[in-house]
Order: structure tokens, then C-alpha cells, then sequence
């Protein structure tokens, strides 16, 4: 290895080192009072949080590591876990996906936070809004220090659109510009991508870039992802979205999700035409990056993982990381986020512990998960949602390393979930009635049926007797369950109310 290499080495290494120095993104609060401090190298569960939240969560430490505050779609906490002076806001429901928290570049004290809509509506109550948090004010706390307030001339500030409109969306995430002193403010609506200038004369309300999405379908959106910087010579950073193609998506039998990638250029606040992937999936809404941008994982019921630096053309390489054996209808759900040390967990909805993807910076079998990887300390769960990274301006510095793009990956499309898209149409030709039942449940297919099995909610065997496309439930408790049906095709679930 000659000098140059060597020391190129060494830049690269302590630009990283100091990358993960900063503490800004120590603490993790998130779900119904859960929350996670990884300042040392086993992470630690924090058992004093306030917060209650379904899915949108945000929080932020200060360089050393310390909280500074949370948040929810509803309330903003101080590190003594009490709502902070002015952190009530307008009473939104707690099922919006995603909100952002990002340094004022032009006050260290204050941060932006910004809380997304309910998609499908728009009203003074559910909007995109952004307020201004200052650390430097408030009640004085347990350690001396002001607790923080957020501002009254800049709370609830409504985000609008080109045309001076309130606009709806779940998802938002905040990209550093090229130039170092500025951010994106990236929400996705419809088929266009609106991209705000954040800088020290503030948020550009009302101005955004535009983007058109192409998207396949148009409508309502999950999150949005944006990967670590990569060096390419026409675009900066991966951008994932994930919409839905309904307003009812979370278990419509009909509904579909699909997540594009898109190549983003961070200098001008534009999507560029160099990289697109549609990744089609039922299962999957919930996306996150590993730490080089290697690889894309996506996730809701199952978890998957595509390898993006070596899938071109029709050859998109992708494998399931997680399979969850529980029916889709159990409402199981999945956030998933990268932390400041390059680690990915996921949270598998209403669970005691945060689950782990173990090597996720290797594409291959080997990636592995854990279930159980942090102990949430029994006094908190996961819910749908984790807290976004604070962003800030990269330190290694303008590096002029760049990669040519690949024309070749331009218009790809992967089909994550064609096993499943099979069988969901073998569904249509299943079905069961009466629903609710009192002592027979027929099951209504052409299909040869081999085996039938009736079950709890909970999992537990139920005694049901199967004959002649008959189920008999008299001797079952009133109660949900859920009949598996198997025939030479596969399984069907569905659930159905014993009387």
C-alpha cells in the first residue's frame, strides 16, 4: 500500500471515528415508554420515560450524550420527563409515521422539529406543521440547566406547499446539503417529492424544489428514507419512499405496498434520473439503509434485504432476512432505523424487547436478526414506530472520490413478495361463513382441502372437529380465531368470531 492509500485510510477512518463521537443520537425514546441509551458498547434500556406513542417519535441528546428532549406527535418531554413549557400541540392522533428533528443552523440552542398529518386528510388540525424549540429557555431542571421551551411565535407553524396550500403527508426526513451549512426538508406527496431549504435565515416555507416521483401508484405515504452520503458523480444519497395504494391500507385484503428508490442529488435538492428501484411488496412499508448504502432493508410483516450494489437491469438480487409466522390480520407491523454507530434494529409491534439485524453490512444468508437483542427493561414495549437520526453536517469533509453512475440501473423492478401475490389469489377462492358463527363454519372452495386447524388468538390449539368442508365450534369459547386452511397450493389464514 503506497502513502497516499495510507493516509487516505487514516482521513477515512478518523473522519468515522468522529462521526460516531458525537452524542447527539445516544438516546432512543419510542413506543409506550420504551426507550434505549447507546453510549457505551452494550446499549442500555431507560425505564422513566412519559411518552405513549403509536408511531411518530423523535428525540435528541446533546454532543456529550445527555437528553435533551422527546417527542411524539402530541407532546415534546424534557429530559425530567415532564411535558415542556409550551411542548403541548394540537391534539393529533399518534398514528402518523414519521416526524423530524434537526439543529437550527443558525442558533446551537434551538432545534426544528417538524410533525407530518394523518394521510387522506387535511384540516387545521391534521397538517404538516414545524415548531422551534430553545434549549437555552424554560424552567430550570435537576441539573441546573434550562429545560427548554418551545417558542411561542414559532409553534405550529403549517408547512405549505408551491401554491400557498396545507398538504397532508406521514413522511418526512432531513438530508444535509452539500454545502455545509444548510438542510433538506424532504416530504413526499402525491407524485412529487417537495425538498425545503433549512438555513440560517430559516425554513423556506412555501418554496419548495420539486420533483416529480413517476410513481406506480399515487396517493398516501408511509416514510421516506434517506441513505448515508454516497459518492457518485450525479447524486449524493438513496431515497426510499413508501407509499400505499389505498386509504385503508393496514390489512385490506385488496391493498398493495411499494417502495421506490430514487437517486437524489443533495447539491440541488433534486431527484436525479441516474438510480430507480420499484421494490413491489404486500408486507412491506417500513424501510431503512445500512452505513454505506450497500444494502436497502425493507419491512412491515416479514423483512427483507437488497443488495443495491450489485443489482442492474432485470438482475435485482434480494432475500427474506425475517419471516414472521404470524398471520398478516394479527396486525403485525415494523419500524426499522440505523443508530449513529451503524447497528439496525427493528421493533416488532407491542414487544418487551428491540429486535436486531446482526450483519447487516454484508448482502448474504449470513445477515442474520435477534429477536431479543435489547431488554426493554419490562416497563416499556415497541409499538410501530422508531425515532428518526438527528442529522448533521458530514465530517469527513468534501471528498472529491467520486463513482460513476451505472447506466444499467436505471428502471428496475422486484418483485419481493410473488409467493405470496399467489397465494393471496388463492385466497379469493377460500372463503368462510357464517361469520360470526354459533356451531358449523363451512368453508366455501374448489380446492381440495388436506388440513384444517383452529387456534386462539394467542396461538393456543382450539378443539374444532373438521368434516365435509364443516368446521364444528360449538364446544369453543365466544372469542376471535383464526382457521388455517391448507391445500395443495398452500395456506390461507382468516379469522373468524365464534358466538
Amino acid at each position: 500500500m503506497n502513502t497516499k492509500n495510507i493516509f487516505l485510510l487514516l482521513f477515512l477512518n478518523l473522519g468515522t471515528s468522529l462521526l460516531f463521537a458525537q452524542g447527539e443520537n445516544d438516546n432512543w425514546y419510542f413506543g409506550y415508554k420504551a426507550a434505549v441509551n447507546f453510549s457505551n458498547s452494550t446499549p442500555a434500556a431507560i425505564t422513566n420515560s412519559a411518552m405513549e406513542t403509536l408511531e411518530g417519535c423523535g428525540s435528541v441528546s446533546d454532543s456529550n450524550g445527555d437528553l435533551l428532549f422527546y417527542m411524539s406527535p402530541q407532546n415534546i418531554w424534557n429530559r425530567d420527563n415532564q411535558v415542556m413549557t409550551n411542548g403541548n400541540l394540537v391534539s393529533y392522533m399518534d398514528t402518523a409515521q414519521q416526524l423530524a428533528i434537526v439543529q437550527n443552523p443558525a442558533n446551537d440552542n434551538q432545534y426544528y422539529v417538524f410533525t407530518t398529518g394523518v394521510n387522506g386528510i387535511v384540516t387545521s388540525t391534521y397538517r404538516i406543521n414545524y415548531s422551534i424549540v430553545d434549549m437555552s429557555l424554560g424552567n430550570i431542571g435537576s441539573n441546573g440547566n434550562p429545560l427548554g421551551e418551545v417558542l411561542y411565535r414559532f409553534k405550529q407553524i403549517p408547512v405549505l406547499d408551491d401554491a400557498g396550500n396545507l398538504f397532508t403527508s406521514e413522511a418526512i426526513t432531513i438530508v444535509p446539503n452539500t454545502d455545509g451549512v444548510s438542510y433538506w426538508v424532504l416530504i413526499p406527496n402525491d407524485k412529487r417529492l417537495y425538498a425545503y431549504r433549512l438555513d440560517a435565515n430559516g425554513f423556506d416555507n412555501g418554496n419548495p424544489v420539486i420533483s416529480n416521483l413517476n410513481a406506480p401508484i399515487s396517493g398516501n405515504h408511509y416514510g421516506i428514507k434517506a441513505s448515508p452520503k454516497v459518492y457518485y458523480s450525479h447524486f449524493t444519497h438513496y431515497i426510499c419512499i413508501s407509499p400505499w395504494s389505498d386509504n385503508n391500507a393496514w390489512g385490506a385484503p385488496d391493498s398493495d405496498f411499494t417502495n421506490q428508490v430514487y437517486s437524489f442529488n443533495a447539491a440541488t435538492g433534486e431527484i436525479v434520473p441516474d438510480f430507480y428501484l420499484e421494490a413491489n411488496a404486500l408486507r412491506t412499508y417500513s424501510a431503512e439503509f445500512n452505513k454505506d448504502a450497500s444494502v436497502l432493508f425493507l419491512g412491515a410483516k416479514d423483512l427483507y434485504a437488497v443488495d443495491l450494489n450489485n443489482s442492474f437491469g432485470t438482475s435485482v438480487h434480494s432475500m427474506m432476512v425475517y419471516d414472521d409466522p404470524q398471520p398478516y390480520s394479527s396486525g403485525s407491523g415494523m419500524a426499522i432505523q440505523r443508530n449513529a454507530k451503524g447497528d439496525i434494529y427493528f421493533s416488532k409491534n407491542f414487544q418487551l424487547y428491540l429486535a436486531q439485524i446482526l450483519k447487516p453490512d454484508v448482502f448474504g444468508p449470513g445477515i442474520g436478526y435477534d429477536l431479543n437483542a435489547i431488554y426493554l427493561g419490562g416497563t416499556g414495549s415497541t409499538e410501530y414506530g422508531l425515532p428518526q437520526l438527528v442529522p448533521s453536517f458530514d465530517l469527513e469533509g468534501h471528498r472529491t472520490m467520486l463513482k460513476q453512475s451505472n447506466p444499467d440501473q436505471k428502471r428496475m423492478v422486484l418483485m419481493l413478495d410473488q409467493e405470496e401475490r399467489k397465494q393471496r389469489l388463492q385466497m379469493k377462492n377460500i372463503d368462510i361463513y357464517p361469520n360470526p358463527v354459533s356451531d358449523l363454519l363451512t368453508i366455501k372452495t374448489d380446492l381440495k382441502i388436506e388440513n384444517v386447524s383452529v387456534t386462539d388468538i394467542s396461538g393456543k390449539n382450539s378443539n374444532a372437529t373438521f368434516r365435509e368442508n364443516k368446521v364444528d365450534v360449538r364446544n369453543l369459547p365466544s372469542g376471535s380465531y383464526i382457521i388455517t386452511i391448507e391445500t395443495k397450493e398452500g395456506k390461507t389464514t382468516k379469522k373468524f368470531i365464534k358466538k
